[in-house]
């Protein structure tokens, strides 16, 4: 990929620099920039994504924000008499993310006052110099690779101010802790959460500062984004700070912040989109604008100096479901591995394979895309099921019907993969394994399970044996994503073994992962889980 939007990027951002002159620090601004954009640019605005960075990218982001009435001023500050202080300023912000692996990226917000201006008509004149004022490097960590996992994001505020009002005549490193967590809902839409910590250790206030400096918080951010257009999506967040102790104010409001957000991401290429939108402050008086308006770009790409992962060995995927015949008991359960099945496609300088594809309800199709001009992006364009945009992965849902999954490359190339889906024959016979134990931390059965599997096996070896499904389900303990991921682990463990047993080839014995999706029992009840916990042998004879 070429260098060039970097060095673009970095010229401009030396070009603002330049122009901000001799001073680069803000002396009232302090840490309170309630319009911080996250620095992956995934998802939503403000709100941190629990979704990872692609291992290997960069994202680059540069925001603007125009904010009317930001500041903070009593008068007298005595009484604490809130002053309607009319005010305006221009920020820019420069965001730049790296994805070190998987689940694990670190970022650093460069957060920059371009212009400041009060009304001239006023008993308190507050001048702002301009410049950075804070540096905040920091990380996020992804717990799993579940798209609806917890992620941890860890930052620190290093002021660059002199005499903040906000942080005291000697400001002090600020420590941000958060929990971020993401979820989806039918109709592709992605609700977000955050909630965390702002550790502050304030100095002595300024003596013509017109507020006092600002103790530890809570943080908590909500938001919601769906699709408008074909590529373009709307966001709404409200995010908001409240003082764990509101002293020296006498209204805890006056030392909190609340915002509501609702703005736009539209994608002009597949590696950079556009975010435009306004904030409000809700009809109170905190340490919030009373209205904002922002726009900027967020760019992605990985350098070619970092290698092509290798693409993964193509494997079966299709599946199952029915009544039972015999149940044949094992142990009790006792730590699980989630797993994923695969069945693969590839992108080159875009090529897709296959282009075509039939699975049984219910599986899951693992595209291995690789393009000469990443980022790629993968889309449901019709049918249901579920799409994992981050690992390409695609789950048919548990009905039979066709679907349509659109490949994007960075320069706007795209091809089509079809997959359709069908019901699961029904067996001659259904055999059910209930509570599988496995080894705590590994996918391999203890031996009481395998003993039990391959009593079945003995029965098995005496019948023509054409075809065996075999079907994974759990209890409702758990994501709905680590649930899937589990029940075909234990699908994929068991049809290794019947494999093995059985002398069968590979293409004669399918694996699938149902989770919680088909249970036979309430999940209510300890005794009704453990019915749920099982594994069933969809077997088809020779006729």
């Amino acid at each position: 990929m070429s260098i060039r939007p970097i060095r673009f990027f970095v010229l401009v951002v030396l070009m603002v620099f330049g122009f901000l002159g001799a001073p680069l620090w803000a002396n009232v601004l302090g840490d309170m920039q309630t319009f911080a954009p996250n620095t992956d640019g995934l998802d939503f605005i403000t709100v941190h994504s629990s979704r990872p960075l692609k291992k290997g990218f960069f994202a680059v982001g540069g925001h603007f924000s125009y904010a009317k009435d930001h500041l903070q001023v009593f008068n007298p500050l005595g009484t604490q008499e809130h002053l309607n202080y009319s005010d305006q300023l221009v920020e820019f912000d420069t965001d730049v993310s790296y994805a070190l692996g998987k689940q694990l990226g670190v970022f650093l917000a460069v957060p920059t006052l371009l212009w400041q201006e009060s009304a001239k008509d006023q008993s308190v004149d507050v001048e702002i110099t301009r410049g950075v004022h804070a540096f905040r490097p920091g990380f996020k960590y992804v717990f799993s690779n579940d798209p609806e996992a917890f992620a941890f994001v860890g930052s620190v505020d290093i002021p660059n101010v002199q005499n903040s009002p906000y942080t005291g005549i000697d400001p002090r490193p600020i420590v941000n802790l958060e929990v971020a967590k993401n979820w989806k809902t039918s109709g592709r839409v992605t609700y977000g959460t955050n909630l965390g910590y702002r550790l502050r250790e304030p100095t002595a206030r300024p003596t013509d500062a017109q507020m006092f400096p600002l103790d530890d918080q809570v943080i908590f951010s909500l938001a919601r984004s769906a699709p408008l257009f074909s590529k373009t999506g709307w966001v709404a967040e409200a995010f908001f700070s409240v003082p764990v102790d509101k002293d020296p104010y006498n209204k805890m409001v006056h030392a909190a912040s609340a915002d509501l957000l609702l703005g736009i991401k539209h994608r002009i290429r597949t590696n950079m989109n556009i975010d435009a939108g306004v904030t409000v402050e809700p009809f109170i008086d905190s340490q919030s604008p009373k209205f904002r308006a922002f726009a900027g770009l967020v760019y992605y790409f990985k350098p070619t100096w970092f290698d092509r992962s290798a693409t993964p060995e193509p494997e079966e995927t299709i599946v199952p479901a029915e009544t039972v015949d015999q149940e044949l008991a094992a142990m009790t359960d006792e730590g699980d591995i989630p797993g994923k099945a695969s069945a693969p496609v590839k992108l080159g300088a875009l090529k897709v394979s296959p282009q075509y594809v039939e699975v049984f309800e219910g599986s899951t199709v693992e595209f291995q895309a690789q393009s000469l001009n990443e980022p790629i992006v993968m889309e449901l364009l019709s049918g249901s099921g579920i799409v994992y945009d981050s690992e390409f992965i695609y789950r048919a849902p548990l009905k039979a019907e066709r679907a349509r999954i659109r490949f994007t490359d960075a320069v706007g190339s795209t091809k089509i993969a079809r997959v359709i889906v069908k019901p699961i024959p029904r067996a001659d016979e259904t055999l059910r394994i209930k509570n599988l134990k496995f080894v705590f931390a590994k996918a391999e059965l203890i031996d009481e399970s395998q003993k039990e599997i391959r009593r079945i096996v003995r029965v098995l070896r005496n019948k023509k044996v054409k075809r065996i499904i075999v079907e994974g389900h759990t209890d409702s303990v758990g994501s709905n994503r680590y649930n899937l991921e589990l029940s075909e682990k234990r699908a994929k463990t068991v049809r290794e073994i019947l494999i093995d047993e059985l002398y069968l080839k590979r293409d004669q014995v399918y694996a699938i992962g149902f989770g919680e999706e088909r249970p036979v029992a309430t999940n209510k009840t300890d005794a009704g889980r453990q019915r749920n916990r099982r594994v069933d042998l969809k077997v088809y004879y020779e006729k």
